[in-house]
């Protein structure tokens, strides 16, 4: 099943990652010192995610090219925007990567806290805290369009 909310996401993550941008006039820069701008990054976890995207983790970012001539350019001048999509699994499934893993037992909303205590012990080695507690009691809520 496709759980998609009806558009890319891809393009929102880009979407809100300009908008950090922009949100910085004002506060990081005004008038005309661009060179003040900071880099923003952007953290989506997709829980419900189609069959076909599961445990799969994307990266958008801005990059430059030169498409005539040798043109240098600093790095940190083009590279401004970061989005990162994860898009999570099934807890039950196995997983080679191991981020997935743990991040496939802690948001989701169908494993109780006591497993997800168990998981994060046993197999990371990860000892749980009443902050931690609190966060894997929590049910992850579906993304609002």
């Amino acid at each position: 099943m496709d759980t998609a909310p009806g558009y890319p996401i891809e393009k929102r993550a880009i979407y809100y990652c300009c908008r950090l941008v922009s949100a910085q006039y004002g506060t990081v820069f005004s008038h005309s010192e661009y060179g003040k701008i900071r880099k923003v990054y952007s953290i989506w976890f997709c829980p419900d995610a189609a069959r076909k995207r599961e445990n799969t983790i994307k990266k958008i970012a801005l990059t430059e090219s030169s498409m005539y001539g040798e043109l240098e350019s600093r790095k940190e001048d083009t590279d401004l925007i970061q989005a990162i999509i994860v898009n999570l699994g099934s807890p039950e499934a196995p997983v080679d990567n191991q981020i997935l893993r743990l991040m496939n037992v802690l948001l989701s909303a169908r494993i109780d806290v006591e497993e997800k205590q168990k998981v994060m012990q046993e197999e990371f080695h990860i000892a749980m805290t009443m902050e931690l507690g609190r966060i894997c009691m929590r049910h992850v809520k579906p993304m609002e369009n």
